[in-house]
């Protein structure tokens, strides 16, 4: 059963086409009103501690998304560079196309040697189809890996199969969403097609149906036990002139705050 449904996943990349041209990020990304920006606050990981499962110490996160008036991300529709650096010394570039999606990123030694790069094909709805990535190797580029996604009539990657320089299968997702367009759960195959994890996801919503609270189970592949991992929360800002809406929609918001 579980081959048979990795199988069918590998299809989708034939029978999948696409003809809308590309909607704005704010769609893409499952989210709903007039989001000016989205971070996520904090995240916390879950142990079991006699029996109950008790949220940890936070720990520091990072970033975030925000968006135009149109929907668009901080990319909006021209190209930009940005880059990144870590703690090793190696850093990198990356580029973007007239639409705003990432072109090319170029990987970087602290000697500021070329060590990798990374290529981006897209599809006319700006989904990012394949990514190529290749090291610097004898004075040449070699392609390591190879990663091929596929995407439903909302956007959202379904799957995506991950080859190896030549040509293999190394490992495969699946992704399944729920009727408002969160991600519900996940499975990772190695390349012989076997199960290797499962994560389910679950939520609390704004007034306006965004979450700000996900919670991250990993499935028991022996039992089908929900184990809880990681609860991430996240603050969400709408654009003035909608404020008043969202605390009157805030106000009337019935029932109460659900646990793990």
């Amino acid at each position: 059963m579980k081959q048979t449904t990795f199988s069918i996943f590998l299809i989708l990349f034939v029978c999948l086409s696409v003809s809308a041209q590309r909607k704005p990020d704010r769609y893409r990304d499952s989210l709903k009103g007039p989001v000016k920006s989205v971070r996520k606050v904090r995240m916390v990981r879950v142990i079991n501690e006699s029996g109950t499962w008790v949220e940890q110490p936070p720990f520091a996160v990072g970033g975030g998304s925000n968006y135009d008036l149109e929907g668009f991300g901080r990319l909006g529709k021209y190209p930009q560079i940005e880059g990144y650096s870590s703690s090793n010394g190696n850093y990198g570039k990356s580029t973007f196309d007239e639409n705003g999606n990432k072109d090319v990123t170029m990987h970087y030694s602290e000697g500021h040697q070329p060590i990798g790069k990374d290529l981006y094909i897209y599809d006319e709805d700006g989904d990012e189809i394949e990514e190529h990535r290749y090291k610097f190797e004898d004075q040449s580029w070699v392609l390591w890996q190879r990663t091929v996604s596929a995407y439903d009539a909302r956007d959202h990657v379904i799957s995506k199969l991950v080859y190896n320089g030549e040509g293999q299968l190394e490992s495969g997702w699946m992704y399944f969403y729920d009727g408002i367009g969160n991600l519900s759960s996940e499975y990772l195959y190695d390349g012989s097609q076997v199960l290797k994890q499962h994560r389910v996801y679950t939520y609390e919503l704004d007034s306006f149906r965004n979450w700000t609270k996900q919670t991250t189970y990993q499935v028991k592949l022996e039992s089908g036990e929900w184990v809880p991992e990681l609860v991430t929360y996240r603050e969400i800002e709408y654009y003035k002139g909608w404020s008043d809406l969202v605390d009157i929609l805030k106000k009337n918001r019935s029932g109460s705050e659900s646990g793990f």
